[in-house]
């Protein structure tokens, strides 16, 4: 078996209720499947680093809990 694998699947996204109008945040939720514990500290990792990074690319902020 390889313990390298690593499933992440986004679920959940929320962001507003009203049309045509851009809201001012949004959620995210999600699952994360992995056999190797480093792994998973490794992949959590990149999960903040590409939400933040992106959120910052934009003018926003990222807030990542696990």
């Amino acid at each position: 078996m390889n313990n390298q694998v690593v499933a992440f699947t986004l679920c959940e996204f929320k962001s507003g209720s009203t049309m045509n109008v851009i809201p001012d945040s949004c959620k995210m939720n999600g699952t994360i499947r992995y056999f190797d514990f480093e792994l998973r500290d490794k992949v959590m990792a990149e999960i903040e680093s590409i939400a933040k990074l992106t959120a910052q690319a934009h003018g926003c902020e990222a807030l990542v809990a696990f």
